[in-house]
C-alpha cells in the first residue's frame, strides 16, 4: 500500500473514531510503544500487546482525550516502515511510526510526543 495512502487511512478510522477499520491495519500480535497507552489502568509501562489491547487503548484515548480531529502533517516512507507527523488527536503534536510484517500489517507501533522548536528571536 502506498504510505500517503496509509497514513490518510489511519487518519481517517481514528478521526471517525472506527474501531474496525483502525484495527484492519495492525497484525493480531501487534506491539504499541506510546506514552499514550497509560491512559489504560491495567497498563504499568509504555507498551501493550495485541489487538485486544490496542482496541482497548482506542477506546480509552477517545474517552479522555480533546475529541479533537487529527491531522496529518508529513509523511515519511521506508522499506518497511512508515513514519508520519500529526496534529491534534491525543496531543498537539505527534510522530508515529509503523514498522510492517510479511503481510503489509502494522507489526509494531512506536508514537512520540513532539515539541515545537523555537524558530528565532532574542534569548
Amino acid at each position: 500500500m502506498n504510505a500517503v495512502l496509509l497514513a490518510d487511512r489511519w487518519i481517517d478510522g481514528w478521526n471517525r473514531r472506527d474501531l474496525a477499520s483502525l484495527l484492519a491495519l495492525y497484525a493480531d500480535d501487534v506491539a504499541i510503544v506510546s506514552p499514550f497507552v497509560t491512559l489504560l489502568a491495567s497498563v504499568r509501562g509504555a507498551s501493550l500487546r495485541g489487538k485486544p489491547a490496542l482496541r482497548a487503548h482506542f477506546e480509552a484515548s477517545w474517552a479522555v482525550g480533546p475529541g479533537g480531529r487529527m491531522e496529518l502533517e508529513e509523511v515519511r516512507p521506508g522499506e518497511d516502515e512508515l513514519t508520519f507527523l500529526v496534529r491534534g488527536g491525543c496531543a498537539p503534536r505527534m510522530e508515529m511510526s509503523f514498522r510492517f510484517n510479511g503481510d503489509g500489517l502494522i507489526a509494531r507501533s512506536e508514537s512520540r510526543l513532539r515539541r515545537e522548536l523555537p524558530t528565532g528571536g532574542a534569548a
